[in-house]
């Protein structure tokens, strides 16, 4: 380093979390689109979920399609524009009050604004978008005020996903936009949604009461790489590491339907961070710290196998699994399996979400973790 050398340098970031049914939902619209347009999801819910929609709201769930792009540019809408303290981020009546309101014309605008955005950056030029695009000029939220270039510019983003134009309506008679998405929410909620929110919303209470505690206690010291391991118990991919520590602010939001997935959501210069938050981890991970002595012994012996490391291996490699996928994978008998699961659970080297009568294991990295430095002080 030379004398005089300049060091790149950030602010520190701030943290946050958000509880919203509006969020919730909206994934909930988007992973059912996906799973009806044959799309894989994280979970099972979606495939379940879908043939047991009405007609009506099969056909609203299509039409809404492209503006909506699945449903991801409704929910940066609505993180974007609804206030975090806004009755109806966790009021079912106050969300539909709000829906029967709000301005229509603003939706469409950001619909068609960030289906736009996405073919510059991550599709090649099509002949027909650009044949469009020409015709409408520069499309900006102003310009979009114009009915005429507003009906150009949808006609470019129906090029890009190749698709018909007899959804057009929703663009021309914004009513009806609305009236498709109270249809559908409220049959959605009707259809399990209210009942999932009502069983799970204190737990995602808790979290989040969880989440403001590590922010306090952590948050100077961490990095968003290693605060999003610290809430959810997962780690992201390094490109996203890279993408958060660009970012001024990140939210956390609790989110259902989500398996073993993140979605990030990049809003200014915000990034919120979509997870199905665990029970388990309702109460704060503690700082690294030495074991006590009468608590290694457990753990020496449930690592002192060569097939529980090998389960311990493969989940850290392959992340969660139930208990006959291990066997499959290491060629083991089931109940075999299933006693080294129970002496790696007694011994805390695993997580455990339950699920639909299942158990799903994953490693305990902190434990672990906690365990090696042990070692280390111990022997240091």
């Amino acid at each position: 380093m030379l004398r005089g050398d300049l060091v790149p340098a950030h602010v520190p970031w701030k943290w946050d979390t958000l509880l919203s049914l509006p969020v919730h939902l909206s994934t909930a619209m988007l992973l059912l689109d996906y799973a009806a347009s044959g799309k894989p999801t994280p979970t099972s819910w979606p495939e379940s979920m879908v043939p047991r929609l009405s007609p009506q709201a099969r056909h609203d769930l299509e039409a809404m399609r492209v503006l909506l792009a699945h449903g991801a540019a409704l929910r940066s809408f609505l993180l974007q524009w609804l206030p975090a303290d806004d009755p109806a981020q966790r009021d079912w009546q106050a969300w539909k009050a709000w829906l029967q309101q709000f301005p229509m014309g603003d939706l469409i605008v950001h619909g068609i604004l960030e289906n736009l955005e996405f073919y510059r950056r991550s599709m090649s030029p099509l002949a027909e978008v650009e044949r469009w695009l020409r015709a409408c000029g520069p499309v900006t939220a102003a310009s979009l005020a114009d009915p005429t270039v507003r009906v150009a510019a949808y006609r470019a983003v129906l090029a890009s996903w190749q698709a018909e134009e007899d959804t057009l309506e929703l663009i021309e008679q914004p009513e009806k936009l609305r009236e498709a998405l109270l249809r559908f929410f409220t049959e959605v909620w009707d259809l399990g949604e209210q009942q999932k929110w009502q069983q799970r919303r204190q737990v995602i209470e808790e979290v989040s009461a969880v989440n403001l505690a590590h922010f306090q206690q952590e948050g100077q010291r961490l990095s968003p790489a290693e605060m999003v391991v610290r809430v959810t118990g997962l780690q992201l991919g390094a490109e996203w590491e890279t993408a958060l520590r660009q970012a001024q602010r990140v939210v956390f939001v609790p989110c259902f339907l989500l398996g073993r997935y993140f979605s990030l959501i990049p809003v200014d210069d915000v990034y919120y961070v979509l997870y199905e938050p665990s029970e388990g981890r309702v109460r704060p991970a503690p700082s690294l710290q030495v074991i006590e002595l009468e608590n290694l012994r457990p753990v020496v012996e449930a690592l002192g196998d060569t097939t529980r490391l090998a389960i311990l291996r493969l989940l850290a490699e392959e992340g969660e699994l139930f208990a006959l996928q291990i066997a499959e994978r290491l060629s083991l008998h089931q109940s075999t399996a299933s006693r080294q699961l129970a002496q790696l659970e007694q011994a805390q080297l695993v997580l455990v979400r339950r699920q639909r009568g299942m158990k799903f294991y994953s490693v305990d990295r902190q434990r672990i973790q906690r365990f090696c430095h042990s070692l280390l002080t111990m022997f240091a």
